[in-house]
């Protein structure tokens, strides 16, 4: 079911906590409110992704960071930075959960507490993807589309889109 903007529910609940275009305190996020609204995700995410997922809950706010080597220590010696990464990306993809990520100190992983850390991620982000974006034109394939789609982006990061 779409929302009167176009949004599944489920993509509005990570779309949520982000505030609408930044202007609104972000809402709190559940992961299991999510499971509930949306029951197959219960069969996609694993009980490690759920943990991760609770822990992360806990922590609004970059002051309140967690870092990752504290989430895979929390669930064992199989578990590592480059695990608990991939379970963000998973997160992040499958149950749009919007976790942010610091670059400085204090590191870590958490939910955005105001509208100014959404916008800070997201200009984050948005910029790293126009970066891959170039990167991606080295190899030549899809140079035009690639170049395209990157004025395309440009603008919208300059407002006009």
């Amino acid at each position: 079911m779409q929302d009167d903007r176009g949004f599944t529910n489920a993509g509005e609940v990570g779309r949520g906590l982000m505030g609408r275009l930044f202007d609104e305190p972000p809402q709190p996020f559940s992961i299991d409110r999510l499971m509930r609204e949306r029951p197959e995700l219960r069969k996609v995410l694993t009980y490690g992704e759920l943990v991760i997922a609770r822990e992360i809950e806990r922590h609004i706010g970059i002051a309140r960071a967690i870092r990752i080597k504290e989430l895979a220590a929390m669930l064992g010696e199989n578990w590592n930075d480059r695990a608990v990464k991939d379970v963000v990306d998973r997160l992040r993809s499958l149950a749009h959960m919007p976790i942010g990520s610091t670059k400085a100190p204090p590191y870590g992983l958490f939910l955005p507490a105001t509208a100014e850390e959404a916008r800070e991620i997201h200009d984050r982000l948005f910029g790293e993807g126009i970066r891959l974006i170039r990167h991606s034109q080295l190899f030549g394939r899809d140079k035009d589309l690639v170049r395209e789609l990157e004025g395309q982006l440009a603008l919208k990061a300059e407002g006009h889109l």
